[in-house]
């Protein structure tokens, strides 16, 4: 956790703390659920759902989060004027052990694709995994690792997580929906992590009557598929360009480009709507 932080300074259990000092970090385990936000000038972006998912997230667990939502927003404002940035991904990571609550706020180096990679749409990979609990964001992803080497080799961006039937859930890191016969799928909300950038994709779909429907895809329809893309904190609406060998043309699809830009405007509202 401490090489993945960014920044001078960070807050561990309601105190203001160099970062670099790795005494402090000694109670993260494996069983720590964490949340990543996304910030745009220093505004925690849906910083709302936010919260409610890694409440939920630490519910789960059988243990909630007694750590105010009010001081959790005020710890990042201060961070943004710590660390002089606010253009970032903000990490909260929390653990009860032995009946103490520990709480971690830090900022993370945060990957923004560019402009090209959107109109180019990036490739993928599919990968045999599954989340042990899918609606609970821990620290407990074994699997991280080798994603990440397996990416490396690949030269793919993501991968696409399958069960072992062959039904493609999630990518490791974002949720994934694609479009095969004029129908949008995604797979369904009680196999996969509730993403708050899925969550908004799925009431656009609704909001302007597009056909949408919660099922895994499995990988045999590939070859029937017109498009896919993925959703997440840092990449928004990605179009996919390859998931292995087979190639899309997501990033030029009306459909997909459509909601991209639907969700942009939601963005603009959201951060408008915040106090100066």
């Amino acid at each position: 956790m401490k090489k993945e932080m960014t920044g001078k300074f960070c807050f561990v259990n309601h105190r203001l703390c160099a970062a670099e000092d790795a005494k402090h970090f000694t109670f993260l385990r494996q069983n720590a659920v964490y949340e990543v936000i996304r910030l745009i000038g220093g505004i925690p972006l849906f910083f709302e759902e936010h919260m409610l998912r890694f409440h939920r997230s630490a519910e789960l667990t059988g243990n909630p989060i007694e750590k105010k939502d009010g001081e959790i927003r005020e710890e990042i404002r201060v961070l943004t004027e710590k660390n002089g940035e606010n253009y970032i991904n903000v990490k909260l990571v929390w653990a009860r052990q032995g009946g103490q609550e520990n709480f971690l706020t830090c900022f993370i180096p945060s990957d923004y694709p560019g402009p090209e990679v959107y109109a180019l749409g990036i490739r993928t990979i599919l990968y045999p995994g599954e989340r042990e609990y899918p609606n609970i964001k821990t620290l407990k992803d074994s699997f991280k690792t080798k994603v990440k080497g397996e990416l490396e080799k690949a030269g793919a961006y993501e991968a696409l997580l399958t069960d072992p039937q062959g039904y493609i859930s999630e990518g490791s890191r974002s949720n994934i929906f694609f479009l095969i016969k004029k129908e949008i799928c995604t797979p369904p909300a009680g196999t996969v992590l509730l993403g708050v950038t899925r969550q908004h994709v799925l009431e656009i779909c609704k909001q302007q009557g597009l056909h949408l429907r919660e099922r895994s895809l499995h990988i045999s329809e590939l070859a029937d598929t017109d498009g896919a893309f993925i959703t997440g904190t840092s990449v928004d609406v990605m179009p996919v360009s390859h998931i292995d060998d087979f190639s899309f043309s997501s990033a030029s699809h009306p459909l997909i480009r459509q909601i991209g830009e639907a969700f942009g405007k939601k963005i603009g509202e959201y951060i408008r709507k915040q106090p100066a």
